[in-house]
């Protein structure tokens, strides 16, 4: 949803983009999983996607813009904004 939002006109393009690579890693995921539970055993293929889940959280950090503060509504029930802010 943020590379949606940033970008603006060609949507459906980066909807497109999105999916094919969602689709590429249900395919390289398991291939790549199994070869690495064959080449360390049953803890390799975790503790591969931790690090690399890790390593993608700081750069998320470190690359994404800051978020801007969003005001709330102040008429009717809050909680549904609530929930998706």
């Amino acid at each position: 949803m943020v590379l949606m939002s940033r970008v603006g006109v060609e949507m459906c393009m980066e909807q497109a983009c999105l999916e094919t690579f969602f689709g590429l890693g249900l395919i390289v995921g398991p291939t790549l999983g199994g070869y690495f539970f064959q080449l360390g055993g049953y803890m390799l293929p975790f503790t591969v996607l931790g690090v690399l889940l890790i390593t993608a959280a700081f750069f998320t950090y470190a690359l994404l813009p800051a978020a801007e503060h969003c005001e709330l509504p102040q008429s009717g029930n809050n909680a549904i904004y609530i929930f998706f802010y």
